[in-house]
């Protein structure tokens, strides 16, 4: 037997952005998994923005959602357990990464799965305009 539930919010809607995130729920027996999927379009062009094309990852930023993270979501072992860089490199990534907008701000953040745990931790980002790429 398997559970799939998927539920989709819209978190971001302007002339030139929307941000759709979808929250998906998988159950299998004895194993669950949880993650994030976002979807971001530049709505005068109609295209859909992978990470990559819209944050500018750094080392410097996988300490700034460190800090963040701590901050709004309380310290996490295996956020600590990992560098900088690597957590840079999972919010990139398009399979674990998290990126979406919202009427706050910017949040960045990453899917994971530890052992037989799965997740998500995101952070927001009010002054994140110095991380957006250009389009």
């Amino acid at each position: 037997d398997c559970t799939i539930k998927i539920q989709s919010y819209v978190t971001f809607m302007s002339e030139d952005m929307m941000s759709v995130v979808l929250n998906e729920q998988i159950d299998m027996q004895e194993i669950s998994y949880l993650d994030l999927f976002c979807i971001n379009v530049d709505i005068p062009s109609g295209q859909i923005l992978d990470n990559k094309n819209m944050v500018e990852f750094s080392e410097e930023l996988g300490k700034e959602f460190r800090s963040a993270s701590n901050m709004q979501n309380g310290e996490m072992d295996f956020i600590n357990m990992i560098s900088d860089k690597e957590i840079a490199a999972y919010m990139e990534d398009n399979k674990s990464g998290i990126v979406f907008y919202t009427p706050v701000g910017l949040e960045l953040g990453f899917n994971y799965a530890i052992e037989e745990q799965s997740g998500w931790v995101t952070a927001t980002f009010k002054d994140y305009q110095k991380l957006i790429k250009k389009i």
